[in-house]
């Protein structure tokens, strides 16, 4: 089942089964395979056990939320979705990252 919320529900939903948040656009097929109109908004810390890895069942137990917005690309609307998301996920004591799909690839040379 795909998980879906508007910008105005961010305060009231309950972000804690959550382990990633994507941003969603109107083109947006709410698939993490596909590239259109999506980006990997936030990623929380995982909790993976070794049988998870062992068994490679580890990316089933992720559970993502769409957070549709009318233009990913827009920095001011993204800019309001995060303060909003970053006040939530303060406030359910949740520890996680922004934009992971930017972060630089610390491990080259």
């Amino acid at each position: 089942m795909t998980l879906r919320i508007q910008q105005q529900d961010i305060e009231r939903a309950n972000l804690r089964t959550v382990s990633e948040i994507w941003l969603a656009g109107p083109k947006c097929t709410y698939d993490v395979e596909s590239e259109v109109d999506s980006k990997c908004f936030w990623r929380g810390q995982p909790t993976v056990s070794h049988d998870m890895l062992s068994e490679g069942t580890h990316e089933q137990n992720l559970q993502r939320l769409w957070l549709v917005v009318a233009n990913v690309d827009d920095d001011a609307e993204v800019g309001a979705a995060e303060a909003l998301l970053r006040a939530s996920l303060e406030k359910q004591n949740m520890e996680g990252e922004f934009y992971p799909a930017e972060q630089k690839n610390t491990t080259a040379p």
